[in-house]
């Protein structure tokens, strides 16, 4: 027995439920941001976002949709705004949030793409080691502690050197 596709605004019109104050509030799936999630054709996209297309009309890719209502969760087309996405807003910031520049060299880009002041990168690693060490001189590691990391880094070397004597990768 085949099962017939619904089509997607028919199951849109399913998953809300319109609440006293105007709200349509999503019943489908939420993310943990307290945001929805719609799959149209394969593709999860945003409630919100498939509502004002499919009532309002079409949105350009860089402008996100966002209730004006405060909650997260309401899809009514009447209470969605559209607002610059965050991606272009952050590309076009000239500095940190502490005043430095982002220029070629005080900007580390991250493996997911994004922005980082290398001059901030570099004061929070200053600032952590430096507690590490305040922390171990305040507290110093008693004998017991200092032996067992010093048999455990043996360890380890000793298991390096047998893999890298017989060839292992």
């Amino acid at each position: 027995m085949s099962r017939k596709a619904i089509p997607a605004l028919e199951r849109f019109n399913r998953k809300y439920q319109v609440l006293d104050d105007g709200c349509w509030q999503w019943l489908g799936a939420i993310g943990r941001d307290g945001y929805g999630n719609f799959t149209v054709n394969g593709k999860t996209i945003s409630p919100q976002r498939f509502a004002y297309e499919q009532f309002v009309g079409a949105i350009e890719s860089d402008l996100q949709v966002i209730p004006s209502c405060g909650n997260r969760s309401c899809v009514n087309p009447d209470h969605i705004d559209l607002i610059e996405s965050l991606g272009a807003f952050n590309a076009s910031k000239t500095h940190c949030p502490n005043g430095h520049e982002y220029d070629s060299q005080n900007t580390y880009k991250t493996p997911s793409g994004k922005r980082m002041c290398k001059t901030c990168r570099k004061e929070a690693y200053l600032t952590r080691r430096f507690d590490e060490i305040k922390s171990e001189i305040e507290n110093p590691p008693a004998l017991w502690e200092i032996a067992e990391r010093k048999r455990k880094q043996a360890e380890r070397m000793a298991r390096w050197r047998k893999k890298k004597l017989s060839g292992v990768k």
